[in-house]
């Protein structure tokens, strides 16, 4: 009994000691590595409590850990973790102020923002800290907040940096009271940023996406997207077709495009044809199926791709006919078109091309069948090689079954190989035979009988049976 209670002394003390050595707040307090104690703020960002608020916030003035310990403050519900980043703001400057002041922006800390306006209005604070001081602002959205930045946001003597952490601050505001279903004043903070020509081109296009999701797909929302799809600036253009992707009124959205498309120069209408057939509506297939019927290729092209990507049939005649095309590009998208349709949806235009009287047609057919064109295409690859009239269409029948061959085929090429009409089967059912040993060299689990074994040349040479 005395040798147990020894032992459990002795394994209490162990336990004990690993507990203390892995306990963040503990190795915090200690001598540990730098390494160590940046683990243990890592801990704490996602399992610390009350207690570590203290710990933690004597941190926040360390060049060296001020970082993860306002890391780990973030997550922290208790309102003391705020109280502790508010503390730390006399106590620091430049980047550690700046790095407390972002922490306080990211708990939308409301009880920060008449410390945190004076960090932005103030000329002498470093750089670094107004330009936190202006993204914290807009996240904590609060409307005393938002007008600093406007106000500030007006001046013309503003570095490139400020002007682009104000604009953050703002669409951070503007995100914020989305959230809040205040969409509305979302709004008009976007029209605000787009009108402001102080911001940057790219700033006011990312505006105008926010002012056109804000509106979705109602008559004015719709309206203003015709008028931005129009807008010579490249910039506008291209934040209307993004925000177009992005409504969820998909519909109504492709008829605008669908509508739209005509009347926009060559080098916008591949960008709209795109979107298209991203959105994924068949309300565009007219529209769409009149782009891909003429004009410049790489246009017909996009045309054809979007009419495909949107399962729009009434295109599959027109890919039948342009498969053999002479320009390669749109021959080669109609031949994808077809093998490729969703739902399987061009299955029957491509078994009217292998019934084709046109031997060339009926020779890409099978080509496109060979690439999947059609579920489980071995049997009736096998089936063409061996009735079609012509050699090279059966010749591209055989090549193209060789992704699918397997132990049941081995009979109908043995039989091509013995049987051939030409040179090129021969070698076709011969490279096919010889794929099917190679993929089955390895017996396992497979019983064979063997009926008969012939040994010699097999089409018309000396031949001997040796099955024993």
């Amino acid at each position: 009994m005395r040798t147990h209670f020894i032992l459990s002394l002795i394994l209490f003390a162990v336990v004990g000691a690993d507990y203390a050595a892995t306990d963040p707040l503990t190795i915090l307090q200690s001598d540990a590595s730098q390494f160590e104690k940046l683990d243990a703020c890592r801990l704490l960002a996602t399992s610390g409590t009350t207690e570590a608020i203290p710990v933690l916030e004597a941190l926040l003035t360390d060049e060296i850990f001020s970082d993860m310990a306002r890391y780990a403050l973030e997550p922290m519900p208790d309102a003391e973790a705020g109280a502790a980043l508010r503390r730390a703001l006399p106590l620091t400057s430049d980047r550690l102020r700046a790095g407390v002041v972002a922490s306080l922006g990211v708990r939308r800390d409301r009880d920060g923002l008449f410390e945190i306006i004076p960090l932005l209005d103030s000329d002498t604070e470093a750089e670094v800290v107004r330009e936190a001081a202006a993204r914290s602002l807009g996240r904590i959205a609060a409307p005393a907040g938002i007008a600093v930045l406007w106000e500030t946001a007006g001046r013309k003597d503003l570095s490139f940096a400020l002007q682009s952490a104000l604009a953050d601050g703002l669409f951070f505001a503007a995100e914020a009271l989305i959230e809040q279903g205040k969409g509305q004043d979302a709004r008009l903070i976007y029209n605000r940023v787009f009108s402001l020509k102080a911001f940057p081109i790219t700033t006011r296009a990312a505006a105008l996406r926010g002012v056109l999701l804000s509106y979705g797909a109602a008559p004015r929302g719709l309206a203003r997207l015709r008028k931005v799809l129009r807008s010579e600036e490249p910039a506008f253009f291209a934040a209307g077709l993004r925000a177009a992707q992005e409504m969820k009124q998909k519909k109504v959205v492709a008829q605008l495009l669908a509508r739209l498309l005509p009347q926009l120069p060559a080098d916008r209408k591949e960008a709209v044809i795109a979107v298209l057939g991203e959105i994924g509506q068949k309300t565009a297939g007219t529209a769409l199926l009149k782009e891909a019927e003429e004009g410049a290729t790489v246009l017909r092209v996009a045309a054809i791709d979007a009419a495909v990507r949107i399962a729009y049939k009434p295109v599959l005649p027109l890919l039948a006919d342009l498969i053999n095309d002479e320009d390669a590009d749109l021959a080669r998208a109609a031949r994808n078109g077809i093998a490729y349709f969703p739902k399987n949806r061009g299955n029957a235009t491509l078994r009217a091309l292998l019934d084709s009287e046109d031997v060339v047609e009926r020779q890409i057919a099978v080509e496109l069948l060979g690439k999947g064109g059609l579920p489980t295409p071995a049997a009736l690859l096998l089936e063409i090689a061996e009735n079609d009239a012509d050699e090279g269409v059966r010749l591209t029948a055989l090549k193209g079954l060789r992704p699918y061959i397997d132990l049941p085929h081995a009979e109908q090429l043995l039989r091509h190989l013995k049987e051939a009409r030409s040179e090129g089967e021969r070698n076709a059912a011969e490279e096919g035979l010889r794929q099917l040993c190679e993929q089955k060299k390895n017996f396992d689990n497979v019983t064979l009988e063997i009926t008969q074994a012939v040994y010699g040349d097999l089409s018309s040479g000396p031949q001997k049976d040796v099955t024993e």
